[in-house]
């Protein structure tokens, strides 16, 4: 879930950007085209075009220009794998984007850095303190949309920590989308609820909030889906052939859609056939799709170790 909904969360890029241009009359942005091709997935055009703004902003002297391209330029070598070059950019452009208050850079910046804390470094508080400068810039820009799109995040972290304040912030993100009328924050507040609550063991709640997210079909699509949750639910609460026809609905019916919400049920259609003892099956689903992450090799591990030797208790836990 943790990963799925932050590679969400770094949709912000999109509407949070603002014209490179110093003179807003300007017909021509040149940062709409970095986008453009950011947007395309073809980065590597992205970089080349969007680092000649960021070096010929930084000869002109033209400060907006360069915190612009270099917000850019740093997201997308996070999305290229690149940290060192990513936090090159960052720092070099994170003083400027201060001082002359360009807040949807700002948010990108502290954003990006939160998530590669969270997905990356595995390093919680580090992820939070960005999470919290990010929401501190949407404030002070007016932003609510991006303020509660950042909420997610650190939802995120209180539901991988199994902490209970996750069950505040679900709670205000659910309450934005109500006052506003926005179904997507109704949704993902329901949905982060439900997996704060089976993070917490209240399947019964987990599966009465399922239900509210089921009522936005609309926003269940790919990476955002509430199925892999739910199947993991059923299973937790007993339900199998429920949960196994859930579980591979998700494998089968999605196969083409986000990889991580692939990930996430067939790590979890691995663990319910671990706890069912269907060892031999379950390597054999595993090892049909392997290439995934490293969660998914480990499981694969396990099982084949305990299939092979028939030793050993393999116990079904949370996802």
């Amino acid at each position: 879930m943790d990963l799925r909904i932050v590679i969400l969360a770094i949709g912000l890029l999109g509407w949070l950007s603002v014209s490179c241009s110093e003179d807003a009359s300007v017909h021509v942005d040149p940062c709409a085209e970095v986008d453009s091709l950011a947007s395309a997935g073809q980065y590597e055009k992205a970089v080349s075009l969007a680092r000649s703004i960021y070096d010929s902003a930084r000869m002109s002297g033209n400060r907006r220009e360069a915190v612009a391209s270099g917000a850019r330029l740093g997201r997308l070598y996070y999305m290229t794998f690149s940290p060192d070059s990513m936090y090159y950019y960052f720092d070099a452009v994170t003083q400027d984007a201060e001082e002359l208050q360009m807040y949807p850079e700002c948010i990108i910046i502290h954003n990006i850095i939160g998530v590669y804390n969270l997905i990356n470094a595995i390093e919680y508080e580090n992820a939070l303190h960005h999470f919290y400068e990010a929401i501190d810039c949407a404030e002070k820009s007016g932003s609510t949309d991006a303020y509660y799109m950042l909420l997610i995040n650190v939802s995120i972290i209180h539901y991988i920590r199994q902490d209970p304040a996750g069950l505040a912030t679900a709670g205000e993100i659910c309450d934005y989308g109500r006052r506003t009328g926005d179904s997507y924050f109704m949704y993902t507040g329901s949905l982060m609820y439900a997996y704060m609550y089976h993070s917490l063991g209240n399947d019964q709640e987990a599966l009465r909030y399922i239900r509210e997210a089921e009522r936005w079909p609309e926003h269940s699509v790919g990476s955002n889906s509430y199925e892999p949750l739910y199947a993991s639910v059923l299973a937790s609460l007993g339900r199998n052939g429920e949960a196994e026809s859930v579980f591979l609905h998700c494998l089968e019916a999605h196969r083409s859609d986000d990889s991580t919400m692939q990930v996430e049920a067939l790590a979890g259609y691995g663990k319910f056939l671990a706890g069912n003892k269907r060892y031999k099956e379950g390597c054999g689903v595993l090892s049909a799709r392997t290439g995934y992450n490293g969660e998914i090799s480990a499981l694969l591990l396990r099982l084949r170790d305990i299939s092979g030797t028939g030793g050993g208790v393999f116990r079904y836990g949370r996802t």
